[in-house]
Order: C-alpha cells, then structure tokens, then sequence
C-alpha cells in the first residue's frame, strides 16, 4: 500500500491525495483511506508525488539496453517506457550487406558498442536485451534503415525500390480472431491455431450462457494459452449491473484485456457505475451509434474504449468525427465487426489508417467467409492488412458476385426468441 501520497492521474485534472492498494504490478484499489485493508508492505509517501510512469519519447537510446543493463538514471526521473527508433534511424532492421557501414554510420549518433551487430530484425533484437532491460521499449520503423536495406546508401531511389519498402511498412493494420464458442477443447484448439497464424487477441461473447460459464471459459483459455494473449469478452448488454460486477471482478483474475458493452446501452450511470467498480477495462459499442452518443459517453465517464465502425455514426466521415471526439478525451477506438464482404473492410481500412486511436487489434469476421463481393478479395499477412493505394475505398467491385448473392430477405437477430437462441447473440437483459 502507498499512503499519503498527492496523486496525479495522468487524466489531466489536479493532484489529489490518495493511498492506492497494488497487487502484483497492479492498482487495484485508490482511496483516501485504505485503512480497512490488509497490505504486506506500506509505503509512506508523505509530501511526496504518485504518478504513471513517463515516456520518454526522443531519446536515440537504441544501444543502451546492451551498453548500460541497469539504466537506473531513467527510473530515478520516473521513465517507465522509451521510444526507440527517433528521426527515422535505428538499429534494426539489418542486412549482412550493409551490416557494417550501418555500425558505423549509427556510432555517431546513437553511441559506440563494439561487439558485433548480429541482429537483423526487431524480434532478433528484442531476444538479445529482454533480459537486460528494466523499462518497457517501444519503436518506431525507420525509413533510413528501409532505404539502405533496398537501395543502399545512394540518395536517389527508383519507383520499384520505393514500392518494396511500401510493401514492408503497409502491413500496420492489425486485427483480432473472433472465436466462437463451443467446448473448451475446440475453443482452445482453434485459439492456438489462431496465435500461430499470428494473432493476439482473441474476441468471444459472454453473456449467453450462465456466468460461471464464462468465467470458466476466460479460465481455461488463460491457464491453455498464456499470459500474452489478449482476452476480450462481449457481453452484447447482456448482464444487470449487479451481475455484470460479480462476474468482471472474478475475471480479474485472469488479466481480461476488456468486457464490452456489460449491461443495457442506454443505462449511462450504470455503465459508469459498473467502469468505476472493476479493474478490467470496459468498451462501449451498442452505447455508441452517433458522435452525440460518443459524447455521452465520454462525459458521463462509461469507457476506457469505444467500438464502431463506418456505417453506424453515419459514414465514414461521421465514423472520422467520433475517432477525433474519443482522442480529444484520450480514448482509445476500437473497430467493431459486422458481416463484411469487401467493401467494408476497405472503408474501415482507410478509417483505420487515418485515425491515430486505433492502437488495439480490430474486430474482424472476415476470415470466416467463404466468398466476397470484390474481384480482389484482402489477404492477411499474419493478423495484419495493408490498406488499399488504388482511388476511392481502392476496390473493384465483383458484379457476377452482388447478382448471386442478392436478397430481398434480412435477418435481424433480435427479431424473435428462437432466432436469438440460434445466434450469437445472448436475450438481454440476462439477470
């Protein structure tokens, strides 16, 4: 426990006195008096601040993992994080071509370290210090290290050199696997299917089933699949405000990425209610249709993510104006997914690319179809997709395709009981 302390949030309003309860390396409670609880160590911190950590965001530090191991300079200033790969230069990616000239070219700026370079990509490097480093690291792609990669150190560079280094920065658009549910041993089999295909965050509903059954679903695949993996529950609003506490505090235990949309949509003080008494982040997808909704969300304090896409606020330029609205309050968006056959995908592509709030894998369904309404149907690389270059949203429609598949039937789940039970798609409210 850390007591007396003025706390500053990071949110941007004044400090504040506070003790805050950890557990781990987590916050778990923050109070004025944390009297009633039990606490292995105290901290008194008195006439002192308490704060986030800091990022330290233009620091050419690239080489100091293997030079300086302990860098006890950084955590004395309250640097948590550094960004490595400043003004387009760092120390990776490499090739054996260039491997040399780039060690002395680098030396003048980011240090000397005389052992051999032997890394070429981030991933090598990474294996070398993450034994090594006491602060998280974060990196920029450079385009210096791209450009001598494919070209050398000559200035100019032809349009086919510059189209492979388009190649290797497109692929930033990131998404996660929607799994279904089923038994635990199919869920856990096409998880890991999944994590080997290259993505990390995996999206399941909560909310249909009794809640024990979630909780044991959250259970097993953490226990199955690891720490890293990213958990993300959608309850659709499927739970009371009472239900929806019990059940996200019991999967604390399993470090849940985020639950989204727990309770009734149109219930803001019970969103806000339920965000305030919980330690996993809550998203908001159902609660936010138009940028006015966003606003109200926002305002009245219900998330820590909001989740749309580019048909609900209105189009894209609508879907733009609520990005900007959540980043102006330092929320993160999320993509939420719908059925999307080409065109879509291509829209919130752009939408994706445009909107610097995107920083979690995307919802997609995309790698469940069978068949698309464009003659060039995307491809994942890994759990990335590279955003359209050509004019407009940068797809050709498939006519023969729109004509095999028009309808003249909808389905909405919510239309009647038996069509629900048949989807995915819990009854709500479920008490």
């Amino acid at each position: 426990m850390i007591k007396n302390g003025k706390v500053i949030d990071g949110t941007g309003i004044p400090w504040f006195y506070s003790d805050l309860g950890v557990v781990g390396d987590k916050i778990v409670s923050l109070d004025k008096d944390l009297k009633k609880f039990q606490a292995k160590k105290i901290i008194d911190a008195k006439n002192l601040f308490v704060c986030p950590g800091f990022i330290d965001i233009h620091t050419h530090s690239d080489l100091i993992p293997l030079i300086d191991h302990n860098r006890t300079c950084k955590l004395f200033q309250g640097i948590i994080t550094e960004l490595i790969g400043n003004c387009g230069l760092g120390v990776f990616p490499l090739n054996d071509k260039y491997r040399e000239d780039m060690k002395i070219y680098l030396t003048t700026i980011l240090g000397e370290y005389s052992n051999d370079w032997y890394w070429d990509s981030w991933d090598d490097y990474f294996d070398i210090i993450k034994d090594k480093i006491i602060t998280n690291i974060c990196f920029l792609l450079t385009y210096e290290n791209l450009r001598v990669l494919y070209n050398g150190f000559k200035r100019n560079i032809n349009e086919s050199k510059l189209e492979l280094i388009k190649e290797k920065i497109a692929w930033g658009l990131e998404f996660g696997y929607y799994l279904f549910r089923d038994n635990f041993d199919v869920m856990v089999k096409e998880s890991k299917e999944a994590i080997e295909r290259g993505f990390r965050l995996l999206k399941f509903k909560v909310g249909i089933y009794d809640y024990k059954d979630d909780i044991e679903t959250v259970k097993v695949l953490r226990e199955a699949l690891g720490p890293d993996v990213l958990l993300f529950c959608d309850a659709n609003h499927a739970w009371s405000i009472g239900t929806a506490i019990k059940v996200i505090k019991k999967m604390e235990d399993y470090d849940v990425f985020a639950v989204e949309q727990p309770t009734a949509r149109e219930d803001l003080e019970g969103q806000k209610y339920i965000r305030d008494s919980v330690n996993i982040p809550i998203s908001i997808n159902e609660g936010v249709y138009t940028i006015e909704d966003a606003y109200n969300i926002i305002s009245h304090g219900c998330a820590d993510i909001i989740a749309t896409d580019t048909h609900r606020p209105g189009g894209i330029l609508e879907a733009k104006k609520l990005g900007g609205i959540a980043e102006a309050a330092k929320i993160s968006v999320i993509r939420h997914s719908g059925g999307e056959l080409g065109i879509t995908t291509a829209a919130y592509l752009h939408f994706f690319a445009s909107t610097p709030n995107f920083i979690y894998p995307n919802d997609s369904y995309y790698y469940h179809f069978e068949d698309y309404l464009i003659k060039k149907p995307f491809e994942f690389k890994g759990s990335y997709f590279r955003v359209p270059e050509k004019p407009g949203l940068g797809i050709e429609l498939n006519h023969d395709k729109l004509e095999k598949y028009k309808s003249k039937e909808t389905f909405n789940p919510f239309d009647d009981k038996e069509k629900v039970l048949k989807s995915e798609i819990p009854m709500f409210p479920k008490y």
